[in-house]
């Protein structure tokens, strides 16, 4: 997904790397004022240095600080700062956001995000007086990653509904924009990791009928929603087939077919895997469904589609249906891999 995470970047352990990106800094005098050609160049570090000791959280946070001091609201000696000196960089917030929302963190980084709403606000005030749009755009993008950042946090620290505070009262209040696409994308997946289904179901829903319908905050309903794209039903289904909600994942399938949008190998196999896990006879839905993947034209299945359906028959003992699906397939070899839990391996051996 477009939803960037600190835990897909690659760690480094050498602390030379470190020490490298930090001396790239320029050392700036007692005022730490960033001079006006050095905001790129400071920005890639501190970006830099975030992803690559991820680990270290608080050296990440210091690199921030560092670059852009009028962020840090621990430091008793913050200088005064002109506005041409200010920089909004979203990559490298959205980063420090994410970094204090994974240690649980959650007052820093709604400050930092509070902040980060009052700079945008003074910044994308002096873009419209100058009519410099494309810097109104540039800082737009800005901000809206850094609360796609926070909704992210939200939900790494278990309590989603702030995340839907966010999303449909912070963002319209403080900076005046409404929710895009992707920070829906970011709330369902907020309320995945919380285990939320019906919240997740909810927020599709909003995105289907187009206007807010949750009742636990209080908002206008006429106020634009955007419309669920492919990612949307993605991350939904996924919700619901890591909680075991096979017939709602299956549903909405459904769903994305009649908002003209079609189900691919990635979608279908996500909704068997969910027969998968919720075991207790559901293969035989797992076979109707391979069936309807096999007649679409569309689609073709794969290896792994037909290891989650052998899979999901070994786990009711339906052996006699994993075989032919084996043989009809040719994906026996597919199947080292632990395609099978051991007690089916064994049964498959003995066939």
């Amino acid at each position: 997904t477009e939803i960037a995470t600190l835990s897909n970047v690659e760690y480094h352990s050498d602390e030379s790397i470190a020490a490298e990106l930090k001396d790239r800094y320029v050392q700036l005098d007692g005022a730490a004022v960033v001079a006006e050609q050095q905001p790129r160049r400071d920005n890639y570090v501190c970006r830099r240095l975030a992803k690559e000791i991820w680990r270290d959280w608080d050296n990440a946070l210091d690199t921030l600080w560092k670059a852009y001091p009028y962020l840090d609201h621990h430091s008793s000696s913050v200088p005064l700062m002109r506005k041409q000196e200010i920089h909004l960089d979203g990559k490298a917030i959205s980063a420090a956001i994410e970094v204090l929302g994974r240690t649980k963190k959650l007052d820093e980084a709604f400050m930092l995000l509070d902040q980060t709403a009052d700079i945008y606000t003074m910044l994308s005030s002096i873009a419209t007086e100058r009519n410099d749009y494309v810097e109104k755009k540039r800082l737009e993008a800005d901000v809206r990653s850094c609360y796609r950042a926070a909704i992210t946090a939200a939900g790494a620290g278990g309590d989603w509904r702030v995340g839907l505070m966010l999303l449909h009262r912070h963002m319209p209040e403080r900076v005046g924009l409404y929710p895009n696409a992707e920070a829906y994308h970011s709330q369902i997946a907020a309320c995945k990791r919380c285990g939320a289904v019906d919240a997740a179901l909810c927020l599709l829903t909003e995105m289907e009928v187009g206007r807010v319908i949750s009742s636990r905050i209080a908002v206008e309903t006429t106020r634009p929603v955007p419309s669920p794209d492919r990612m949307a039903y993605v991350v939904a289904i996924s919700a619901c087939g890591q909680n075991k909600r096979c017939d709602e994942a299956a549903s909405l399938l459904k769903r994305m077919r009649k908002r003209g949008i079609a189900p691919g190998i990635s979608e279908y196999n996500q909704v068997l895997s969910a027969y998968s896990l919720a075991g207790g006879g559901r293969h035989k839905d797992a076979l109707r469904l391979l069936k309807v993947v096999e007649e679409d034209d569309n689609v073709l299945a794969n290896s792994e589609t037909y290891n989650i359906v052998v899979k999901c028959c070994g786990k009711d003992d339906a052996w006699d249906e994993a075989s032919r699906i084996m043989r009809k397939s040719g994906a026996l070899p597919c199947l080292s891999d632990n395609a099978l839990d051991r007690d089916g391996t064994d049964a498959v051996e003995e066939q």
